[in-house]
């Protein structure tokens, strides 16, 4: 019941596939140096506070049309596929990858790293397997103390649906839903009182849990995550914009945040999501792409989620 950061389901680190609920602290926040043990090519991960660090050397303050995603550190490439040899073991292994896995612009990747024992790569790709590693391995309340207080969160709370628990193998039902949403607003609420100039949002792809932080507090704004109906899901809230948005609505949340896919190939759905007063965010590969940054600006995105935050915040500035 400690709220910490990791984005996939499982923690891939410990060698087996392990639910994050499944650990306790301490083996959370030892698996950065057993990682180091095991795999000597590995740099020893850097703590919160030197990431911060570094952070405030290269990161400009984010304007008001970029939302700033730092992308995980890697480490050292101990072999290297070539560009055609990595899509090809990137599409035989798509069907592993969903939206709970930490993987980024993977379609886009020049190059892709293979884990330990190459002589198999796809059988030994996980969650954080090709190219990305989680660290540090910190918890919420750590990053908000190390994080200069002008740094803004969007904190995207992960619960499983029913059948990506299913897909993934772990317990539903770890921490009960009201428990396990009580326990991070009161993470933030107790920060808050250190650091009441901190802008902080919400954001889930579980319907539930944006339900239940709206009627929780009503200081901070609650964001639906939704793919836009480029997966398939059970809940039939999660299968498009129209239902994202009927259901934000619903309950009054501030906005959704889709897939960039489905705006990029018809941009003028903006105006009809913005017709109902909800604020429009997006994320996904294409908005590494400055172009589609810039047309989704022109029909009134509020924001878009980028990995390449330089360029893309250097692009949208050059066109202003």
């Amino acid at each position: 019941m400690v709220p910490v950061l990791y984005h996939d389901w499982t923690v891939t680190e410990t060698g087996l596939d392990i639910p994050v609920s499944a650990i306790t602290l301490e083996q959370f926040q030892n698996l950065s140096k057993s990682k180091a043990r095991n795999h000597g090519n590995v740099s020893q991960p850097s703590s919160p506070k030197a990431d911060a660090q570094k952070l405030r050397a290269v990161t400009p303050p984010p304007s008001s049309t970029t939302a700033l995603e730092v992308p995980p550190t890697k480490p050292e490439l101990s072999r290297r596929l070539t560009h055609d040899q990595a899509v090809e073991t990137y599409k035989e292994n798509q069907v592993r990858i969903g939206r709970s896995n930490s993987l980024g612009a993977i379609a886009k990747m020049k190059a892709m790293t293979a884990i330990s024992q190459p002589e198999n790569p796809a059988a030994k790709m996980k969650g954080n397997g090709m190219g990305t590693i989680q660290a540090p391995f910190a918890t919420l309340k750590d990053t908000f103390e190390t994080v200069p207080s002008n740094i803004g969160f969007n904190i995207e709370v992960k619960y499983p649906m029913l059948d990506e628990a299913e897909d993934a193998n772990i317990p539903l039902y770890s921490f009960e839903l009201n428990r396990f949403v009580d326990r991070i607003l009161q993470e933030v609420y107790d920060h808050e009182k250190m650091h009441p100039d901190r802008n902080i949002i919400f954001s889930s792809f579980h319907p539930d849990v944006c339900l239940l932080l709206n009627m929780k507090q009503p200081n901070y704004p609650v964001f639906f995550l939704t793919d836009g109906g480029t997966s398939v899901m059970a809940d039939r809230r999660c299968n498009s914009i129209q239902g994202a948005v009927r259901f934000a609505t619903s309950i009054d949340l501030l906005g959704i945040v889709t897939h960039s896919g489905p705006i990029i190939e018809a941009p003028n759905l903006v105006k009809g999501i913005k017709e109902t007063g909800l604020l429009v965010f997006t994320y996904g590969a294409g908005n590494n792409d400055i172009e589609n940054a810039k047309l989704q600006r022109r029909h009134g995105v509020d924001a878009v989620i980028v990995d390449s935050v330089l360029a893309v915040r250097k692009g949208l500035q050059q066109a202003e």
